[in-house]
């Protein structure tokens, strides 16, 4: 019963501390991307001139 218990804690302190990071995660990402294709158009309109 111990065991089961202890199980369905770590899972929880798992998904909440995902619940918090996950948002920050994404956001890291999206705004990565994000530059990394705004440094796309830049490079594209220097050769374009």
């Amino acid at each position: 019963m111990a065991h089961w218990i202890l199980d369905h804690l770590i899972l929880f302190f798992v998904l909440d501390s995902y619940g918090r990071f996950l948002p920050a995660i994404l956001n890291r990402l999206v705004e990565s991307t994000e530059y990394l294709s705004e440094q796309e158009v830049k490079s594209c309109e220097k050769q374009n001139g």
